[in-house]
Formats: structure tokens, sequence, C-alpha cells
């Protein structure tokens, strides 16, 4: 199972993004990229079998977009 073209973007005050999968499971490998595809680190939760959150140490700036794969199983 796995869900693509998802993102998330900034807006210069948050810092922590929910995202759906709608995978229907908590067993799930993450890559966050930026809009160059280099890898970003944030710390990650698996919120609900369908939901992560993305905590960021800093708020990423208004209009930063970031693209995200997750692979459930």
């Amino acid at each position: 199972m796995c869900s693509s073209d998802l993102s998330i973007t900034g807006n210069g005050s948050t810092t922590a993004f929910t995202a759906t999968h709608n995978l229907n499971t908590k067993n799930i490998v993450i890559a966050l990229y930026d809009s160059s595809d280099n890898l970003v680190h944030a710390d990650t939760q698996t919120t609900t079998v369908n939901a992560v959150t993305f905590t960021f140490g800093v708020a990423p700036t208004n209009g930063t977009a970031y693209r995200w794969v997750v692979v459930g199983y």
C-alpha cells in the first residue's frame, strides 16, 4: 500500500502539521522532501491509522511546500 502526491505548506507560524494518508495502518514508512527534492527531517508521529503529524523545530516560512511519501504495510 502506498500514497503519493501528498503535500503540506508552511504559513510562517505553525510548527505541527497533521496530514492524512488513508492507509488504515500505523505501520508506515515516511519520507519528507522540500521543493528541491532534499530529504527534510521533522519529528513524526503516527497519530491515527490514517494520519501522521510532522513537527518542525522552527515554523516553515509562508508558502514553503513539502512533499511526503508514505508506504504502509
